[in-house]
């Protein structure tokens, strides 16, 4: 079996990456306008955002997720 490569892939990995980092701020929107609308961004809701992304077993570690999901946090915020 021969396994496709060039620049169609690449494409193709860098819309994964595209949907996976639009589905990041999409999910910190969220949570911006439900829970906790009030709070500015902190130790605490970093540590519980990170503890939730992971229960989500996206694929995306923490630490690579948070900014995306920051942003989203941010802009939820700002249409409060």
């Amino acid at each position: 079996m021969q396994v496709a490569s060039g620049p169609g892939m690449k494409l193709d990995n860098a819309l994964d990456e595209g949907d996976r980092a639009a589905e990041a701020v999409k999910w910190g929107m969220r949570f911006a306008k439900q829970i906790i609308a009030d709070s500015d961004w902190d130790d605490t809701i970093d540590v519980m955002l990170g503890r939730e992304w992971e229960a989500r077993d996206t694929g995306i570690p923490w630490e690579e997720a948070r900014p995306l999901v920051k942003r989203g946090w941010l802009r939820g915020r700002e249409r409060i």
